[in-house]
């Protein structure tokens, strides 16, 4: 088993140098693949795809697609009718987050799984490559998904992407991986963890993997189950952490404080409509690699013109450094110039390297400060670093719009010895010096000092309950731009800080 591994990592080398050094030519191949496969389907037909042969006429006659563009094909696909999409029936639809009260269902063909089931497979192998630590392959690994329970519906099988990974992952690795599908099966989420605590006890454990939210709460359950200090009292060995879903940045105090010393991260950026990028050094300001070798074609959006009814996209060969870019993608399983909902930067071009700057509906913006999820993070992480408990979650709404005083609400879990007066210096402080414009308004106190409550953790715990939450789609919000999720976590609020009044600001509805 060992000697497949190695194989498998060293297709993984080969395929990684071609996405440093010919991301392009292998963009543009994937994009004449998708235009050839699909063209003749029910949408390419209705689309007029057969009569587009070059990505300049795509581009100006194909415009920005959201899911909805979709919906009628993929439930036909869903019944059982062939070629409406993509030639092939889908082998898997998988379930995601929707802006309706609709499911949303992303199909998964043969031609996209490499693109949408093996993300976390890269991220591994890039690790093993990087590092050259071979010994790696023979170690065991825990990793915290969905339900990996799939169900079937007519000829189709439906599921999370966790779950069709979970089914897929090459058999050479289940021996060490942890934990069992029957642990996962496990409906109440305190049961499963302690289950899988219980179960992972004595294992040769040097990588977890997950959601970093609830990688914290698998550790705090070990702890508790074994009455340990730290992780590295009970897994000598452990050291590396393969993560996904959000920035880690913000856990990372208090991840490492669990696990009694620095972990290793690597970190993935990927969704159920498949692998965008993947962190493939140590150096983890140089960005994530961006899967340009995973069969997606992507196109970029410039944030500042989003507003517009069809903004022009931008290939890959056509992007810049230090702009902020909403993300589109043409996918191998028939999803044509799809607008994912995320906004990113290249931090390099040679190679394509990026970092996610948020999504583009989650922001604040009432008076010119155009906050993003990139900066409220940052600030935060240098918050705890000031902390011997860091925040464990949080998410930050503008003040109410009938009060006449303009402020941002931080909803923060954290200790309780932590004054609240202190950590409203703290935050505002930290943003200042992160976001220029937020810097601009506060000194001529446009906007006042932010107002920090402390909420428990089972106000956020309400949000995102339900077992399903644990697949990397469901995200909690770090900021937005009204107070839908405010005003569901105000009831839970425990104490606050006072909002130093500088100047009344009078905001219209």
């Amino acid at each position: 088993m060992y000697i497949v591994k190695r194989l498998l990592t060293e297709a993984y080398s080969i395929k990684h140098k071609h996405q440093l050094n010919d991301a392009i030519s292998l963009q543009q191949k994937a994009f004449k693949h998708i235009l050839e496969k699909s063209k003749h389907t029910a949408f390419g037909r209705d689309h007029k795809l057969d009569t587009i042969d070059h990505y300049d006429a795509y581009r100006n006659r194909f415009s920005l697609k959201n899911y909805e563009d979709y919906r009628p094909y993929v439930d036909k696909a869903l019944k059982g009718e062939s070629n409406q999409i993509w030639p092939d029936l889908p082998k898997y639809f998988l379930y995601t987050s929707a802006t309706t009260s609709e499911r949303k269902l992303i199909p998964v063909t043969r031609d996209s799984f490499s693109c949408q089931i093996t993300s976390v497979q890269k991220l591994y192998y890039s690790l093993v490559v990087e590092t050259q630590r071979l010994d790696l392959l023979k170690r065991d690994i825990f990793a915290l998904g969905g339900t990996p329970e799939l169900t079937q519906e007519g000829n189709a099988i439906l599921g999370r992407a966790s779950g069709v990974m979970r089914r897929h992952v090459p058999k050479v690795f289940f021996k060490n991986l942890y934990p069992s599908y029957e642990t996962q099966l496990i409906a109440d989420v305190p049961t499963m963890l302690h289950t899988a605590a219980k179960e992972i006890i004595g294992k040769n454990l040097a990588i977890v993997t997950g959601f970093p939210t609830w990688l914290q709460l698998f550790m705090k359950a070990c702890l508790e189950v074994h009455n340990a200090e730290n992780m590295q009292q009970l897994f000598p060995e452990l050291k590396i952490a393969l993560v996904y879903g959000v920035n880690y940045r913000p856990y990372e105090e208090l991840l490492n404080q669990l696990l009694g010393r620095p972990f290793v991260y690597r970190e993935l950026y990927g969704a159920s409509e498949g692998t965008i990028s993947y962190q493939d050094t140590q150096d983890k300001d140089a960005g994530m690699l961006l899967d340009s070798a995973g069969g997606i074609f992507f196109e970029f959006i410039p944030a500042s013109r989003m507003h517009e009814t069809n903004p022009e996209r931008l290939p890959l060969w056509e992007v810049q450094l230090g702009v902020t870019y909403a993300v589109v993608i043409t996918t191998p399983y028939g999803f044509y110039s799809y607008l994912l909902g995320d906004t990113i930067e290249f931090v390099s071009i040679n190679p394509f390297r990026i970092k996610v700057v948020g999504r583009t509906k989650h922001f604040i913006n009432r008076v010119g400060e155009h906050l993003n999820a990139a900066q409220v993070e940052a600030a935060i992480t240098k918050v705890n670093q000031l902390l011997p408990t860091g925040v464990k979650e949080f998410t930050v709404a503008p003040s109410p719009i009938e009060q006449a005083v303009l402020y941002h609400e931080w909803f923060v879990d954290c200790d309780a010895s932590i004054p609240l007066d202190w950590m409203a210096n703290a935050i505002d402080d930290a943003l200042m010096a992160t976001s220029h414009n937020y810097g601009l308004l506060r000194r001529d106190h446009s906007i006042n000092m932010p107002k920090v409550s402390r909420i428990p953790p089972s106000a956020f715990a309400s949000i995102y309950a339900s077992r399903d939450n644990l697949d990397t789609q469901h995200k909690l919000p770090r900021l937005m731009n009204d107070r839908s999720l405010a005003n569901k976590l105000s009831p839970y609020i425990e104490a606050s800080s006072i909002v130093a009044v500088e100047t009344p600001v009078t905001i219209d509805a």
